[in-house]
């Protein structure tokens, strides 16, 4: 699968971003806080409707909107060319799939596969179970419905149970969702020992690749209940309910699973190097990306936010070389590395546009366009400047959604102050300032109507219209 183009409004910092993807490697390059985080974040999105970076989907609308948008078209194996737009309000999500709407997410899961490697990554080694726990439900469940069923029923029974331990419920009452509970739990482990055994397997093969010295790296599952049946978990939830009551939370169970690294025998978490740890966490998430396309036939589309950078040149052209070469991979970084391919289009790096501070930015090149079409238009006679402002209308529609701001409003600024200066001089210019501050104003109302530029940015632009009307009295 590769993922062709990608737009994002209102989603996080960016109220606008339209970009078009071509060939196998992609890099956003800027400074830190700009949005490129936020770009790969959306991108991943498409697997299983869920951040990478956060389990709140309520902090993914921009400030002060009442709802995003991510839309995508991605060239897949099986689908062929396929659109995906899914809209996230703060209380809930809709995804539509070549304009159908899809109901059930259990009906969407694994088709659209991505894996992201991230510096947080580390914490796989060295941090807490938690961080562990959410990969492997994050993993397990983009690839199995039955998973994420079953890790749903689990949870909402679970929250249950420690709800009636806080006001110090009665065996009976904890029993009924013990029996809840248990089947879920169970099938919980019993999923995770095959699917952890199949990616650990992989994850060792790509160390060997990726590592300097031929110590043997494992995975191993560590299930907090021995047993995967529920007949355990009910016995072990059933012994526990005294100290249950005492701590007024459910101690034991899948929720309290666990998995760790080791290298050449050893925990990975106590006495790997630094070196050995992001060789591991790189192995892992390409074991991740293998074992995807091994599950579903789909080749994902890799994500690496700001990775590459922090390895070292051997490892860096060892992570290359490890990677299946029909594999996309769209990264960012702060500064360009040899080595590392294609330079995305950034600012400075060719074009395009970026996300930073909450408003599109855009290159030298699209201030001359602009400069050159308002001249055009502004020097014009009398009626080729009506023919002038109604091709400004059809180019400003016709552009890509990303050219907005950086081409269309500027000359419009300019086009304005033209205005002002042709009528002054020229007297019979009356039609160019009767057609002039209306087109502009007709233009920015519809960008702001479609989301393509922020309210500071409209509120500027009319600003300058009033101030040519003024000037014109």
């Amino acid at each position: 699968m590769r993922l062709r183009s990608l737009t994002l409004q209102h989603f996080r910092n960016i109220p606008w971003a339209e970009l078009v993807l071509s060939g196998r490697q992609q890099f956003f390059l800027g400074a830190n806080g700009q949005g490129k985080t936020n770009l790969l974040e959306a991108a991943g999105f498409i697997t299983a409707l869920r951040s990478f970076r956060t389990t709140d989907p309520k902090v993914l609308p921009a400030q002060g909107q009442a709802e995003a948008a991510i839309a995508c078209v991605v060239e897949h194996e099986q689908r062929g060319e396929t659109r995906l737009t899914v809209r996230l309000r703060r209380d809930g999500r809709e995804l539509w799939c070549d304009g159908e709407k899809i109901s059930r997410v259990g009906d969407y899961l694994g088709k659209f596969p991505t894996v992201v490697f991230t510096s947080q990554d580390l914490l796989l080694v060295r941090g807490a179970p938690a961080a562990r726990r959410r990969w492997v439900d994050l993993t397990l469940a983009a690839m199995d419905g039955e998973y994420l069923r079953a890790l749903q029923i689990y949870h909402r029974a679970l929250a249950e149970r420690n709800s009636l331990l806080k006001v110090g419920a009665k065996g009976d009452e904890l029993a009924a969702f013990e029996h809840a509970l248990a089947p879920a739990g169970a099938e919980l482990i019993a999923r995770r020992i095959t699917g952890l055994a199949e990616l650990g397997q992989r994850a060792a093969e790509f160390y060997a690749c990726l590592a300097d010295a031929a110590e043997p790296a494992a995975l191993a599952y560590r299930p907090n209940v021995g047993e995967p049946t529920a007949a355990a978990l009910r016995e072990k939830w059933e012994s526990g309910r005294a100290r249950d009551l005492q701590f007024r939370t459910t101690l034991a169970g899948p929720h309290r699973d666990d998995f760790e690294f080791s290298v050449g025998g050893r925990a990975a978490r106590e006495y790997a190097s630094e070196g050995q740890q992001r060789s591991l966490v790189l192995a892992l998430r390409l074991a991740q990306a293998a074992w995807f396309h091994a599950r579903v036939g789909v080749r994902p589309v890799l994500l690496a936010d700001d990775v590459l950078g922090e390895l070292d040149p051997t490892r860096r052209q060892r992570f290359w070389a490890a990677l299946d070469p029909e594999m996309q991979i769209l990264a960012t970084g702060t500064t360009a590395r040899s080595g590392t391919g294609r330079v995305a289009n950034l600012p400075g790096r060719g074009g395009g546009v970026h996300a930073g501070g909450g408003r599109m930015t855009f290159e030298a090149w699209q201030w001359a366009l602009a400069v050159v079409g308002a001249l055009a238009i502004g020097l014009a006679k009398t009626g080729i400047g009506g023919l002038g402002m109604l091709a400004v209308v059809i180019f400003a529609n016709l552009m890509p959604a990303k050219a907005a701001s950086g081409v269309v409003l500027p000359m419009l600024v300019f086009a304005d102050v033209v205005a002002v200066l042709a009528y002054r001089r020229h007297a019979q210019w009356k039609l160019l300032w009767k057609l002039f501050p209306w087109t502009a104003a007709g233009v920015v109302a519809g960008y702001l109507a479609m989301g393509r530029i922020d309210d500071r940015q409209a509120s500027l632009m009319i600003g300058f219209i009033v101030l040519a009307l003024l000037g014109l009295h």
